[in-house]
């Protein structure tokens, strides 16, 4: 077989209060947030580019500090955009292969980093 690079996505959630000054007048609400963590690399010798529960516990530490937390005092202005360069400094140097972070702050809308 042909050594290829595979990506994989693994969907990961957290809720935390926000609130966003020039959006509903400044109200902190509760919010949840879809993540999604994608991982490129090749297979290894049991097909897989990484096993999921290894990823979860790589990104644990990161998602446990936004869980149930105030974003706004974690992070100042808690954009989607905001949380998803975050959490990429943040689990960039602790997941191999990382390529990407996408935060969902709807079921419609979302930011996408990459690794550079």
């Amino acid at each position: 077989m042909v050594s290829r690079t595979v990506h994989v996505v693994r969907e990961l959630s957290f809720a935390a209060a926000r609130s966003l000054p020039h959006v509903w007048g400044g109200r902190t609400s509760p919010h949840p947030y879809r993540v999604a963590l994608t991982v490129a690399g090749e297979l290894d010798t049991h097909g897989m580019v990484v096993d999921w529960g290894v990823l979860d516990r790589l990104a644990a530490p990161a998602l446990e500090q936004l869980d149930g937390g105030d974003l706004v005092a974690l992070l100042g202005t808690p954009s989607a955009e905001i949380i998803a360069l975050w959490l990429l400094d943040q689990l960039e140097p602790a997941v191999p292969g990382l390529v990407s972070v996408q935060v969902w702050e709807t079921e419609r809308a979302s930011a996408l980093v990459h690794v550079r």
